[in-house]
């Protein structure tokens, strides 16, 4: 059947079809190779820049990365041969449609995955293709506001390049192949270059890849990897689209390696309480309506609000003076950490005291949750309060609407309930309004005061409500009529969703404070409306940060992301009736909150929350438990006692920061300093355990609620 082929086709020989299919082959190597290198140089991948890298292990790096390609052109090459020898007869534009859909879906892989890197820092992989099917188009929404220049630059060069390769590609090889010595130097430098690049791969993989001998120090994060580490992380991280794709084949499938080697530490953790199921009507009888406190209960989350925003934790600008005055008549907790560095994790965890590891791999949240869902609007609903959402963003991003279940508020308000792209200005079921286009997503935040303060308005009795404001979010976009008071209304280069020049942070920062200036003008609509309603004084307001942002502290800008500090550590401002002014360094985190909230309502704790209030407050020193799971990073980590540790979940390797010694974070001691790092280890690893044996346990699930460490006896 070959010879048939190639005599229906060409002659045989360099001009038939197998002639012309291997030196399309080689040229094609040859043409991706290319594309890889050049675009590591162009976009300052981390194999390129990371000053770490030795010369040799860059080389062996890349000829790595050439050999990967040349694995996918012969695979392709393959399959394109397949297709001629099956469809050479019949279905002839079958066989030319899967010819042409391999090829170009190639290249479009390719280059929509260095787009991806040059604008997130991450390329397309396993995890990341898995959050785009599942939310296509929240994500098409974040991408069009934040890198519409560079879709449309991808999008306009494949197409050109498609349409060259569809309409000239066969032609100019078959012209090409006639030119012997063409063609003689396309095989001789792709066997030459095959020759290196086999050489400096094998001597990565036999020599690098399992190397303990230790590295300098990394500038950006202070951790000392061993040869090898850095190895698997520049391969699946930084070195292209490949790579990065197929070191994560085995994403939600089996176990983490990492927890094994985690695991291992368990032994001498804390014990763990296992609460049984308390079904929601025997909570309430322990209720005591004569004690009870009925404030109206206010959650404000800002989006991206880092600690040293504010004054009383560390903020030398007036970002946000309504923010300030409250404060000033507030308990303003300076030591707080979020629970996660991204928001789908993140921003249920102070409504339902809740920790968001409920998985080896990126969680999102199902429909029917087996596991017990207990919020706050869950208990004081029953109570007798009215409860409601009133959030910027799209509560469906990661799932988490689900969870949240908008049928058990009396209102339930988000960017969601506008379709599309645009929504009308004066809020649902405007008609004849002006339309705005969402921005990430995001509606104004000023439309979302609005339809709080109309529904608070309407209210008689208390009221619990928890609000999202978005207008922080990333780029930073400050409406025209605001005015910008610390940096330039126009920039003259771009805000990416995960880079932006390094020489231009403090213009960034500035535009990031502009945008923030702007959701304390929203908060401070709705605390005057509070007190024009007269509720003021009978209203308990907590505000916070989903997460806090990063500006290439670490290497990285924005969120999600490694859980350092400027990405974690959040301001907490709880105001309600007869509080006075004091700032507090109580060690805290948000599954404190809810807790938090019934003991000033004089409820009593409930036993599904993690969150222990009550051990804080006393002073016993409780751990703070951190995660994040996301194509940027997957760590699990713990502060406690001034020291911090991160478990990297990718590459199985401890940093350990003393935190008051070394609060930005920038000498990694897990090396210097082992006892320690054991100390905290077993500790992270009995939480991490015991979270995911609960969650993967119906059974359990049916009639417990989530663990509990007993920390007291950990030691």
């Amino acid at each position: 059947m070959s010879d048939s082929v190639d005599k229906e086709t060409g002659a045989a020989g360099p001009e038939s079809v197998t002639g012309r299919l291997m030196f399309m082959v080689a040229l094609g190597w040859l043409g991706w190779a290319g594309l890889d290198l050049l675009s590591s140089y162009h976009y300052g991948s981390g194999v390129i820049t990371d000053p770490t890298l030795t010369g040799t292990m860059r080389w062996a790096l890349l000829c790595t990365l050439a050999v990967t390609d040349a694995m996918a052109v012969i695979g392709i090459g393959c399959l394109v041969r397949l297709a001629l020898l099956l469809f050479h007869r019949r279905l002839k534009w079958l066989g030319k449609l899967l010819i042409g859909g391999s090829v170009l879906g190639t290249l479009f892989a390719v280059v929509a995955s260095w787009a991806s890197y040059d604008g997130g820092g991450t390329f397309i992989d396993v995890q990341g293709l898995r959050f785009t099917l599942a939310f296509p188009v929240l994500l098409i929404e974040h991408a069009v506001h934040i890198d519409l220049s560079q879709i449309l630059l991808v999008l306009g060069s494949f197409l050109v390049v498609s349409f060259l390769l569809l309409r000239f590609g066969p032609s100019v090889a078959g012209w090409a192949m006639k030119s012997r010595r063409l063609v003689r130097a396309v095989y001789t430098t792709s066997l030459a270059l095959a020759v290196v690049v086999l050489l400096g791969s094998g001597l990565g993989h036999f020599q690098m890849r399992h190397s303990d001998r230790l590295l300098p120090r990394h500038p950006d994060t202070g951790v000392v990897h061993t040869l090898g580490e850095r190895w698997h992380s520049s391969l699946q991280n930084h070195l292209g689209p490949l790579p990065s794709f197929l070191s994560t084949l085995s994403f939600g499938r089996g176990d983490l390696p990492a927890l094994q080697q985690l695991g291992k530490l368990r032994v001498s953790g804390p014990r763990v309480a296992r609460p049984p199921h308390v079904p929601m009507a025997d909570y309430l009888q322990r209720v005591n309506p004569e004690q009870m406190k009925r404030w109206n209960v206010v959650i404000v989350l800002v989006e991206s609000l880092r600690k040293d925003v504010l004054s009383d934790c560390g903020g030398e600008l007036p970002v946000m003076p309504n923010l300030e005055a409250l404060a000033s008549g507030s308990l303003v907790y300076s030591n707080v950490y979020t629970q996660s560095s991204h928001s789908n994790y993140a921003d249920l965890c102070i409504l339902n005291s809740q920790f968001p590891l409920r998985s080896q791999w990126e969680y999102f949240y199902p429909q029917d949750p087996a596991y017990p869902r207990t919020f706050l609007h869950d208990i004081l609903g029953p109570l007798g309060y009215s409860t409601a959402v009133f959030s910027s963003q799209d509560e469906n991003w990661g799932g988490m609407i689900r969870l949240l279940d908008p049928g058990s508020f009396d209102r339930f308000f988000h960017s969601g309930d506008f379709p599309g792209f645009r929504y009308p200005t004066s809020g649902v079921g405007g008609e004849g309004s002006s339309m705005k286009t969402k921005l990430s997503g995001k509606i104004d935040d000023s439309l979302t005061v609005s339809e709080a303060v109309k529904w608070i308005a309407a209210e008689q009795g208390p009221f619990f409500m928890y609000m999202n404001l978005q207008s922080s979010h990333i780029p930073y976009v400050v409406p025209e009529n605001h005015p910008v008071k610390f940096g330039p209304r126009e920039l003259d280069f771009s805000i990416r969703l995960g880079r932006f020049p390094r020489d231009r942070v403090e213009t960034v920062k500035q535009r990031y404070w502009d945008s923030l200036n702007y959701v304390d003008l929203q908060l401070g609509k709705l605390v005057e409306e509070l007190k024009q309603q007269g509720k003021w004084d009978s209203t308990l307001l907590i505000v916070s940060g989903d997460t806090g942002q990063a500006f290439y502290e670490h290497g990285f800008c924005a969120h999600a992301n490694q859980l350092y500090d400027e990405v974690m550590k959040v301001p907490l401002v709880v105001r309600y009736p007869g509080v006075e002014h004091e700032v507090s360094d109580l060690s805290l985190q948000h599954v404190d909150v809810p807790s938090m909230v019934l003991s000033l309502l004089r409820l009593p704790p409930h036993p599904g929350f993690q969150g222990n209030w009550e051990a804080a407050v006393s002073g016993a020193g409780m751990p703070r438990f951190l995660v994040t799971q996301t194509t940027l990073a997957n760590q699990v980590g713990v502060v406690d006692g001034g020291w911090k540790l991160l478990y990297d979940l990718d590459f199985g390797t401890f940093h350990l920061y003393h935190l008051e010694q070394d609060p930005g974070e920038r000498i990694d001691l897990s090396r210097d300093n082992p006892q320690q790092a054991l100390r905290l280890g077993s500790l992270l690893a009995q939480w991490v355990f015991s979270q995911l044996e609960y969650y993967q346990d119906p059974v359990r699930q049916g009639g417990e609620f989530p663990p509990r460490l007993l920390i007291n006896d950990r030691h």
